[in-house]
């Protein structure tokens, strides 16, 4: 049997109402994931919506000793590292640039730090990770910044069932 041909398109006008609903969560990830360029033209289907939210999944305790020759699961560590690394290059060069870190801070933030606190928190941030003096952040820089942390549970939502 084929797949549905029914589509089912979150919207940034479909979202604008949910704004003020008790679905905030769903305009907020529809921004999230519009913001990575996982959308085309302000919509995002059912598929890529769940592809994306697949990232946050937990990774239970039996997932961790799978197939080590099957794919890597969405939710992994480094897909996790990938997927967020993404967040910050805007123009998809697999670097950071202080623009681009400074403007995820001002999404993030909005109006309640200066320019200037925000400046000095990009600067801060890139001298502190930039290994090769090129004054950006690689994918192994950020991968190196992150090593201590747990990403895996950090990057996770858990759901109720």
């Amino acid at each position: 049997m084929g797949e549905p041909t029914a589509t089912l398109l979150i919207s940034k006008q479909s979202h604008t109402s949910a704004c003020c609903s008790n679905q905030i969560w769903i305009f907020g990830f529809w921004a999230f994931v519009s913001f990575l360029g996982i959308c085309r033209e302000d919509q995002v289907n059912f598929r890529g919506f769940m592809r994306t939210l697949a990232h946050f999944r937990p990774i239970e305790d039996n997932e961790k000793s799978k197939d080590v020759n099957g794919p890597e699961p969405l939710n992994s560590r480094s897909n996790k590292l990938h997927f967020a690394f993404r967040l910050y290059d805007l123009d998809k060069d697999d670097k950071i640039s202080r623009d681009e870190l400074l403007q995820v801070l001002r999404m993030m933030v909005g109006v309640n730090i200066s320019d200037e606190q925000l400046g000095s928190i990009a600067d801060r941030t890139i001298q502190e990770a930039d290994q090769d003096g090129d004054s950006a952040i690689s994918f192994t820089e950020f991968v190196k910044v992150l090593e201590k942390v747990d990403v895996e549970q950090k990057m996770s939502i858990r759901f109720l069932h």
